[in-house]
């Protein structure tokens, strides 16, 4: 940009409710590839950068990373973990199966 004063920035959101068209396996893996995507930012790119000599900045930087997947998928849950439904999903019926729209 020809001004100094411009930073472009990146966001990225990830709305678990605009995913309620996809089965839980399928909502459940995006959700934890973001929460992956942001531990990398939080926990690691610091120092992996400070081990890099030559200067490369391996990823942009990160000035807000935020996961908050309360009543999703909890905290300590593995990725490889079953494809299991939330607690909450009440539907009892074997007709419902195919429609998770009611996790969100």
């Amino acid at each position: 940009h020809d001004d100094d004063n411009t930073t472009e920035l990146f966001i990225k959101l990830i709305d678990a409710s605009i995913y309620t068209h996809k089965k839980w396996a399928d909502l459940r893996r995006t959700l934890l590839y973001a929460r992956t995507e942001i531990r990398f930012y939080d926990e690691f790119l610091t120092s992996l950068r400070s081990k890099l000599s030559c200067g490369w900045p391996i990823a942009p930087d990160c000035y807000y990373a935020q996961c908050d997947l309360s009543g999703l998928v909890a905290e300590d849950e593995s990725p490889s973990a079953v494809d299991a439904l939330p607690a909450y999903h009440t539907s009892s019926s074997s007709d419902d199966d195919d429609d998770d729209a009611e996790i969100i």
